[in-house]
């Protein structure tokens, strides 16, 4: 398995809110960066690293929830902490040179569209608590997709207010600065059992040959596929349709891995929605409580963006991170082809 580890590179960091957050523990190993004396570059990188450090630790020991998994099991409420990830738009342009002037009341206001709960998180946050670093601010001004980390403080009828703790990325610890979302995500392609699917155009995306194919018979193409020989029957209890101990991500060697999936069949012939997956979404949150480390969700149609960013912030658990794939209806096309099913 790839190592799912990942660091926050910081570019906002409230230190006063977060220690009132902290274990005793992790106050404890922070206190020394509050002494006087060394306040050099090095020193203040090394500060920013920690308490961004303990702020994931405190993520993971309360088991935050992200604000996507928190709107989807209902409405947010005043006072609960979240993390999210998500495209962030920072009205900083002309604020941090008024700041730099003087004017110390200056607060830069932020906004982060959730578009398909009909919300968006907003606040603003002071230029004092950003980091020193020369990167900071660009980071900070624009629309970019960032990590967030901080707790409710009002909420109205299309958004939440969010008094910030930490903003930055988060980025694979083996991976030279890459998004760590982009760790989390595996194509179809790079499953080994798939690979065959490299020999069907693309171009092929006539979806309406799926539609007269039964889920079932879906679910049985793909155990067979996969050399799976048990195939379970469905029930309303399920937690995934298909399950495996012995998938392979593609790799020199290939890295064998526990896998669920889903199936969707024809019966929502469209492209998939939050509303597909049962009440709450409550069909993805089924899948991960499997004890597999590929999470796989197949669909006859398109898959919508919103589908991605709930498979991606499941995927992100803290305490459990694991990988997840999105076999929408061109590539179940491609991969029945392959494997002369269709």
């Amino acid at each position: 398995m790839p190592d799912l580890g990942f660091r926050v590179e910081a570019y906002f960091l409230h230190r006063r809110g977060l220690l009132s957050m902290l274990s005793p523990q992790a106050r404890a190993r922070l206190e020394r960066f509050g002494r006087a004396g060394d306040s050099s570059p090095l020193r203040e990188a090394q500060a920013d690293a920690a308490f961004a450090e303990a702020a994931v630790e405190t993520i993971s020991r309360a088991g935050v929830q992200p604000a996507r998994i928190a709107l989807l099991h209902g409405a947010l409420q005043v006072g609960q902490p979240l993390w999210e990830e998500l495209a962030i738009n920072i009205r900083g342009s002309g604020l941090y040179a008024r700041y730099d002037r003087g004017d110390v009341n200056v607060r830069i206001p932020f906004s982060a569209p959730i578009a398909e709960f009909g919300t968006r998180l907003v606040g603003d946050f002071s230029p004092e608590h950003v980091v020193k670093a020369a990167s900071a601010r660009l980071h900070l001004s624009g629309r970019h997709r960032l990590f967030l980390f901080g707790y409710v403080t009002a909420v109205g009828s299309i958004s939440a207010t969010v008094r910030l703790l930490v903003i930055g990325r988060r980025i694979a610890v083996d991976g030279w600065g890459s998004p760590y979302a982009d760790r989390l995500f595996v194509s179809p392609e790079q499953i080994q059992e798939f690979d065959r699917m490299g020999t069907i155009d693309r171009s092929q995306r006539d979806l309406q040959v799926l539609r007269t194919v039964p889920e079932a018979t879906i679910k049985r193409w793909f155990a067979e596929i996969i050399w799976q020989p048990t195939i379970p029957k469905d029930w309303g209890g399920e937690t995934s349709d298909l399950w495996t101990a012995d998938l392979h991500l593609s790799g020199s060697p290939p890295v064998a891995v526990r896998a669920a999936f889903i199936f969707k069949g024809p019966a929502a012939f469209h492209p998939m929605t939050i509303a597909d997956l049962g009440k709450n979404g409550d069909q993805i949150d089924r899948l991960f409580r499997e004890p597999a480390d590929l999470l796989i969700l197949q669909h006859c149609h398109d898959i919508r963006a919103e589908i991605h960013n709930m498979m991606e912030k499941y995927a992100a658990d803290f305490r459990n991170p694991r990988q997840y794939s999105i076999i929408d209806g061109g590539s179940t096309l491609r991969i029945l082809r392959a494997y002369k099913k269709l």
